[in-house]
């Protein structure tokens, strides 16, 4: 480890416990250099080193912060939400060990870090209570294009639809589920979701390109199914559906 330490000279973790603090994670595995380096800086942090702690803050929370910000959350709570995020990885909370130590290896620290900072970010706006100034008929035509004539059909099939999509749901398995509601309600980037899966970005991207289709194929043919409607009113509802399929997910995964 003798790259890792000129790379973080400063650190004055001992190089048995630093060597018992990697295995621990990552077992007989052979890491990169720079996935041991993100556990020196991890196991130093939550010895509480003065010099990690200067380290972690100038090289990672620019970047916590930003991860937090994309969630349009108000300048005041992405503060609150960035300072809280930082107490408990570095110092612990009610008890806790510093939440740094969870990071296990898995991937580099700094996609670790934006993935804990966007779950953070998420926990706080699902605490909030959303208020809706626009009607969410008039909010889809306005922002589509669409006629009102068009819209409010979609609204009078509002229930039709959600039971035909909780149907679909059902037919999904647990991974494009999890896959589903992590990118569009938790807003995970495929690059964070292959990330927390292991394996590539372009992987990540099929298989929730994959899940949505799956989805939405079997959204169409339960709501077909129960509409009761003619084949021209239910292609218009549903073409109005794939239109904006992405921001419909994340509205009804999120219930």
């Amino acid at each position: 480890m003798s790259a890792v330490r000129r790379g973080l000279p400063e650190l004055r973790v001992p190089e048995d416990v630093l060597r018992a603090y990697v295995k621990e994670r990552v077992g007989d595995g052979a890491p990169t250099d720079e996935i041991v380096e993100g556990l020196h800086l991890a196991c130093a942090c939550a010895r509480g080193e003065a010099a990690a702690v200067r380290a972690f803050d100038e090289t990672y929370m620019p970047d916590v912060t930003r991860a937090v910000a994309k969630l349009r959350l108000r300048p005041e709570d992405v503060a609150d939400v960035v300072q809280s995020l930082r107490e408990q990885l570095l110092v612990g909370k009610n008890g806790a060990p510093p939440r740094i130590a969870e990071y296990r290896g898995t991937g580099d620290l700094a996609g670790w870090l934006r993935v804990t900072a966007v779950r953070a970010g998420l926990k706080r706006i699902r605490g909030q209570k959303r208020e809706v100034d626009v009607d969410d008929v008039q909010l889809a035509a306005r922002s589509m294009g669409d006629d009102l004539e068009l819209a409010y059909m979609k609204e009078g099939y509002r229930r039709v639809f959600r039971e035909a999509f909780a149907a679909a749901m059902g037919t999904l398995d647990a991974r494009e589920k999890n896959l589903l509601h992590q990118h569009f309600v938790d807003g995970l980037t495929v690059d964070e979701l292959g990330t927390l899966y292991g394996t590539h970005r372009a992987t990540a991207a099929r298989w929730v390109q994959r899940a949505r289709e799956h989805l939405l194929d079997e959204t169409k043919k339960e709501f077909a199914k129960r509409a009761g409607i003619s084949a021209r009113e239910c292609a218009s509802v549903l073409r109005m559906v794939r239109s904006r399929i992405d921001v419909t997910l994340s509205k009804l995964l999120a219930v």
